[in-house]
C-alpha cells in the first residue's frame, strides 16, 4: 500500500468528520502534515503515513531550524525535534497526531 491510498482511505473514511481535510499540507510555523484536518470545532490533527517499519524509526528524528528561536545574528541555529514539539503540546501543533500504517 502505497502513502497515497493510504491518503485516498483516509479521505474517503474521515471527510465527513472534518471541516477541512487536505494531503500534503504544511501549516504555518508547522511541519508538513501527510493529512492535515481541522474539525467543526476548529481542532488541527495530523495523520502521519508509514509505510514501513524504517520510516516509522526515522520519524522520531525528524528535525528542522528554529528560526524563531531568538538567537543572535552569527550564532548557530538550534533545531527543533517533532516528537518533542508534539509531547510539549506546542501551541503551533495539531490538537491530535495520529500515526496511519497498512495492514501487518
Amino acid at each position: 500500500m502505497t502513502e497515497r491510498e493510504i491518503q485516498r482511505r483516509l479521505w474517503i473514511t474521515r471527510h465527513n468528520s472534518f471541516t477541512v481535510l487536505l494531503p500534503n499540507y504544511t501549516p504555518d510555523g508547522w511541519w508538513e502534515c501527510d493529512m492535515f484536518g481541522v474539525t467543526r470545532s476548529g481542532y488541527f490533527h495530523e495523520f502521519e503515513v508509514k509505510v514501513s517499519v524504517a520510516d516509522f524509526r526515522n520519524d522520531a528524528e525528524k528535525r528542522k531550524p528554529d528560526y524563531g528561536s531568538g538567537v543572535p545574528y552569527g550564532q548557530p541555529i538550534p533545531e527543533v525535534i517533532k516528537h518533542e514539539q508534539l509531547a510539549a503540546r506546542s501551541i503551533k501543533g495539531p490538537s491530535m497526531f495520529w500515526y496511519c500504517v497498512p495492514d501487518g
